[in-house]
């Protein structure tokens, strides 16, 4: 889950102007950011309580209580900074991982797989086409 922390801190700006709408977005809009981060630390205790028997809640609930949280995160960056940069193909990164997120979720898969989509979220994000600086 660290990967969440890797997709925040990305190269590009994330307030490049200090037009008064796009500010009072890009500030309200951490709101949103911050919560999917806190949310994510309780869904990651919902798993390793169903890990350790002491929850009464199935593994298809616990996955949820993690993954929509991510969902959340993802959505939130892409509102407040990426639609604001020309990133190309890669712009296309977090609203993608958001549905590979979601449908991990809904199948039941677990947060290794959730792990794995942000890892190559990550990965896809940081590199770099030809001709790109």
């Amino acid at each position: 889950m660290v990967s969440l922390w890797w997709l925040y801190f990305q190269p590009e700006d994330h307030l490049t102007t200090s037009d008064l709408p796009r500010a009072l977005l890009w500030g309200y809009g951490q709101f949103f950011v911050f919560a999917g981060g806190a949310l994510v630390a309780a869904g990651l205790g919902a798993w390793f309580d169903l890990l350790t028997h002491h929850s009464q809640i199935d593994s298809a609930t616990a996955v949820l209580y993690l993954n929509l949280p991510v969902a959340l995160f993802l959505v939130a960056l892409f509102v407040i900074r990426d639609i604001w940069h020309s990133l190309g193909v890669r712009m296309a990164v977090l609203p993608l991982a958001t549905v590979a997120v979601l449908a991990a979720g809904f199948a039941g898969y677990g947060p290794q797989v959730t792990a794995a989509i942000l890892a190559a979220a990550v990965i896809t994000r940081l590199s770099r086409g030809k001709g790109q600086a």
